[in-house]
């Protein structure tokens, strides 16, 4: 894996499908990367959304946490990703 593509996410449901959508319509083998989302306690659609995602593409995962704030969403990120080489974030505000 070359690429872990972290997105924090709070209450931005207006915006995450085209999110994912557009970062699932690159030209990457989906085995190069992988896309971690990280609920940062969102009381709107978005857990929803970012769900419908991972249920249908193996390299779209998930974590969710109580609502802690900018930085601590990014940290988990930082924790998981897999890939050897590069890291990208989405950040998306409201």
């Amino acid at each position: 894996m070359r690429l872990s593509i972290v997105v924090p996410v709070y209450n931005v449901e207006a915006y995450l499908r085209r999110c994912l959508r557009s970062l699932l319509d690159q030209d990457l083998d989906p085995s190069d990367y992988e896309v971690l989302v990280i609920n940062d306690g969102s009381d709107d659609g978005s857990l929803e959304i970012a769900t419908s995602f991972a249920l249908n593409n193996r390299h779209v995962m998930i974590h969710s946490q109580e609502n802690l704030g900018h930085s601590a969403a990014r940290m988990p990120g930082s924790a998981w990703q897999r890939a050897s080489t590069s890291t990208l974030w989405i950040l998306m505000t409201t």
